[in-house]
């Protein structure tokens, strides 16, 4: 989760989730007691050695909450089982000759985990930006970096094609 809905991620696990996972809160600064994603990313040495352990049933296991996207009122957290992952993305993607990968959803939304597990499984370097979605920032986005594949939510493909800068915008690379 992101530092700032921290509290709330822990309140809404103890009141709807059972078996408590852990929860690795984003560029949390000084932020004491939680941890870390960064940590994540530490080298231990013991990487090759790495067995992943049985947690149970993967139709049972609880793989994320992913957020609704409110069209019928306020967002509402989804339950996505490893099961699920497994049936949507296993061997799904396989091919895909792209170069680089971009996307201003947030984790919480489908778009933006739709897109880290596909640069995943499929090997694809993915454009991650810190900042929060403008028009201008994604039109120079795409061009700087020669973006060949973006997915995005309708809201903002809405603005971008609106934006006087697509008149000039040189998107020839974008393939999908």
């Amino acid at each position: 989760c992101d530092a700032n809905n921290y509290e709330t991620v822990q309140k809404a696990v103890e009141l709807a989730v059972k078996d408590k996972p852990l929860v690795y809160v984003f560029e949390s600064g000084e932020m004491n007691g939680v941890n870390k994603i960064e940590d994540l990313f530490k080298e231990t040495g013991r990487e090759q050695l790495f067995v992943p352990p049985y947690l149970g049933d993967s139709r049972q296991l609880l793989a994320m909450i992913l957020c609704s996207s409110g069209t019928t009122g306020l967002p509402k957290g989804v339950c996505v089982s490893h099961a699920h992952l497994i049936t949507m993305y296993g061997n799904r993607f396989p091919g895909y000759n792209f170069q680089l990968l971009f996307n201003f959803s947030p984790l919480f939304w489908a778009t933006g985990v739709f897109t880290l597990m596909i640069s995943l499984i499929s090997g694809l370097t993915r454009l991650i930006t810190r900042k929060p979605f403008s028009e201008d920032w994604c039109f120079e986005l795409l061009e700087r970096f020669q973006v060949d594949w973006i997915f995005t939510p309708p809201s903002y493909a809405h603005l971008l094609l609106q934006h006087p800068r697509v008149k000039t915008a040189n998107w020839s690379n974008i393939r999908l």
